[in-house]
C-alpha cells in the first residue's frame, strides 16, 4: 500500500487523475506535515516515509520532524531527500511562494534560507529520537548539483518528543 500526499491539494487531485486507474492500491491524500497529522486522518502506521524537499517548507523543523514521525511505526524509516545548500534559481522561483520565507527557527537553517545544512539535518534528525541517521551522498562530491542536494535515512525510536524534549 502506498500512499501520495501533498499540501497542494491541485497536486493531489492530478496524481489521483493520472495514477489512480493506473494503480488502485495507491491513495492520495491532503497532508501539511507542519502541523499533527492524526488531525489530518494519518496515523502511526507507516513502515516507511519518503519526504523530497518538503520538510524545509515548514514553519519549524523540529515540530515537523515530530509530526512526520508521527506517521511511523516504532521502528519505521525516513528517508528524506532535502537541498542543502543555497541556489539562487530555487531562491528566485520558490522565494515568491507565500511558504518560503514562514520560518520561525532561524538558527536551524542557512542564512537567508528556508533550507537546513547537510551537517545540520543529522542533528535534527538525532534530536527528534530518529536512530541510525545515515546520509547518502558524499558531502566531498566534486559535483555542486550532487552535493547541494543530500538523501537521509533514519528510523524511528517510537518515542514522541515534545517540545522540550521526550
Amino acid at each position: 500500500e502506498y500512499w501520495y500526499t501533498d499540501l497542494w491539494d491541485k497536486l493531489v487531485d492530478d496524481a489521483k487523475a493520472r495514477l489512480g486507474p493506473k494503480y488502485p492500491h495507491l491513495h492520495f491524500a491532503f497532508l501539511d506535515v507542519g502541523i499533527d497529522p492524526t488531525g489530518q486522518g494519518l496515523r502511526d502506521e507507516f513502515d516507511v516515509v519518503i519526504a523530497t524537499n518538503v520538510l524545509h517548507a515548514t514553519r519549524d523543523l523540529h515540530g515537523t520532524l515530530r509530526n512526520t514521525k508521527r506517521l511511523l511505526r516504532p521502528g519505521g524509516a525516513l528517508v528524506l531527500n532535502e537541498s542543502v545548500e543555497v541556489q539562487e534559481y530555487s531562491t528566485y522561483t520558490f522565494g515568491l511562494l507565500p511558504g518560503w520565507w514562514n520560518a520561525i527557527d532561524p538558527h536551524e537553517r542557512l542564512v537567508d534560507s528556508p533550507l537546513a545544512s547537510a551537517s545540520g539535518w543529522p542533528v535534527l534528525l538525532r534530536d527528534e529520537g530518529f536512530t541510525q541517521v545515515c546520509t547518502m551522498v558524499p558531502a566531498d562530491s566534486e559535483v555542486s548539483a550532487v552535493r547541494a542536494q543530500q538523501v537521509f535515512v533514519a528510523f524511528s525510536d517510537g518515542e514522541l518528543r515534545s517540545a522540550g524534549g521526550k
